[in-house]
């Protein structure tokens, strides 16, 4: 779906994204979300809780970082909050 709507908006050019740092950086975000937010999320997710997203999010990164692989692919996701906002 994001791909089809990205390419609507950037119709006759080329469109690169990484679905997997899309998905990661959402998954983190809705680990913190509540209410119609994260139930908006999981929708976008295609999750039926916030627990799969953690669940589904490590067994990806253990099968990327499989010892038998013939690549290595690092990966790094950092949020930042803003500075007077108060986090619970």
């Amino acid at each position: 779906d994001l791909l089809r709507k990205l390419c609507e908006k950037k119709s006759g050019q080329n469109v690169f994204f990484s679905p997997f740092s899309i998905s990661s950086a959402l998954s983190m975000v809705l680990l913190g979300a509540r209410g119609s937010t994260e139930a908006q999320m999981l929708k976008v997710l295609s999750l039926k809780n916030a627990q799969d997203a953690h669940n589904g999010y490590q067994s990806l990164l253990s099968e990327i970082n499989d010892p038998n692989t013939k690549y290595i692919l690092r990966t790094a996701n950092r949020l930042y909050g803003e500075k007077t906002f108060e986090f619970l």
